[in-house]
C-alpha cells in the first residue's frame, strides 16, 4: 500500500529543490549579463544659472559590479588600448565615478580636484514613493516614482520590463530599471538613450588614473575642498611646476597670485553639486 503522507512530503521537497534551483538560476543569470546603458546628462554648473552642460553617462553592470561615468572616459581608454603611443589621459567636465558592488551594497566615489583623484565609500538608503503615473520612454512603459536625497527632491521614472534595480548616480532599489531621473528643480537631467548588452572594450577603471586615487573618509572631502580653495596652488608649489605666459614669459608672483584668484572665484561660482548636503559656503572662507 502507497504510504500517501512519505509520497507529499517527497513531492514537496522536490518543489522546495526546484524553487531554489529556479532562484538560484535566475540569481547567477542576472550577475552574469553584461549590460551599457548610456544617459543624456543636463546640468547646471551654477545654482542660479541658465547655461547647461551636456555629457553622455555609461551605466555599466558587469557581473556583481556597476560603474557609472562620463562615456568620454571609456572611448579614451579604448583608444589607449589600441595605441602604441604614449597613454592619453582625459578630463571630461563631468569627471566624477561612481561604482556599486552588489556583494557588500557599498558605493565608491571617485572626486578629481586638480591634479588629484580621491575616493571614499558609503552607503545609500532610499525612501521611495511609487505613483500610478505612467509614461512611455524609449518604447518602454516607465511609472513614477520619488524621492529624497542629499537636500533635493527627485523625480525617478523606473521601468519594472527591465527587472535591474539600478540606475543613474544612486538611484537604485526600485524594481526596474530607472530611464529617466531629475530634480524638482531642473537643476540635474538624466535621460536614457540607448542600451547594448554588449561590452566591446573590457573598460578598466585604472586607466583613468594617472596615479592612483587617494582614498580618504566620505566624511573627509569638504575638508579636501576646502584645503584646496586655501591653497589651490599647494601642488604645483610642492613639485616646482614652473608656469608661463602666453607670450612665453615665466609667472611672476603677481600671475601666480591672480590665478589663484581665478580657481578661487571659480569654486565659488561653480559650486552647485548634487548632493546639495555637501555644499560648501566658500564665500565665508577667506
Amino acid at each position: 500500500m502507497v504510504n500517501i503522507e512519505a509520497l507529499l512530503t517527497i513531492c514537496t521537497m522536490r518543489n522546495l529543490i526546484i524553487l531554489l534551483l529556479l532562484i538560484l538560476c535566475q540569481y547567477n543569470s542576472l550577475f552574469s549579463q553584461n549590460h551599457r546603458f548610456f544617459y543624456e546628462f543636463q546640468y547646471k554648473t551654477e545654482p542660479e544659472g541658465r547655461e547647461i552642460s551636456k555629457d553622455i553617462l555609461l551605466l555599466t553592470i558587469k557581473g556583481s559590479d556597476i560603474t557609472f561615468l562620463s562615456n568620454k572616459f571609456v572611448e579614451i581608454d579604448s583608444i589607449n588600448a589600441n595605441s602604441k603611443f604614449q597613454k592619453q589621459y582625459i578630463n571630461p567636465q563631468y569627471n566624477s565615478i561612481l561604482q556599486y558592488s552588489n556583494i557588500n551594497k557599498i558605493f565608491t566615489s571617485y572626486k578629481k580636484l586638480d591634479l588629484d583623484y580621491y575616493n571614499y565609500d558609503f552607503n545609500v538608503d532610499l525612501k521611495w514613493k511609487i505613483h500610478n503615473e505612467k509614461k512611455t520612454i524609449l518604447g518602454f512603459s516607465v511609472q513614477k516614482s520619488t524621492t529624497k536625497y542629499s537636500g533635493r527632491n527627485w523625480i525617478v521614472w523606473f521601468s519594472n520590463e527591465i527587472q535591474l534595480p539600478y540606475g543613474p548616480h544612486v538611484f537604485y532599489g526600485l524594481p526596474g530599471l530607472v530611464l529617466e531621473a531629475y530634480d524638482d528643480k531642473k537643476n540635474f537631467h538624466y535621460q536614457m538613450i540607448k542600451s547594448s548588452n554588449s561590452l566591446s572594450h573590457n573598460f578598466n577603471l585604472s586607466n583613468i588614473f594617472e596615479e592612483p586615487p587617494s582614498k580618504i573618509q566620505a566624511k573627509d572631502w569638504k575638508r579636501v575642498q576646502i584645503n584646496y580653495y586655501n591653497n589651490p596652488l599647494y601642488n604645483y608649489k610642492t613639485i616646482g611646476w614652473i608656469m608661463y605666459n602666453k607670450d612665453g614669459s615665466q609667472f611672476t608672483s603677481k600671475d601666480y597670485k591672480e590665478l589663484e584668484l581665478q580657481i578661487k572665484d571659480g569654486m565659488r561660482k561653480y559650486n552647485n553639486p548634487i548632493e546639495l548636503d555637501e555644499k560648501i559656503d566658500f564665500a565665508i572662507l577667506k
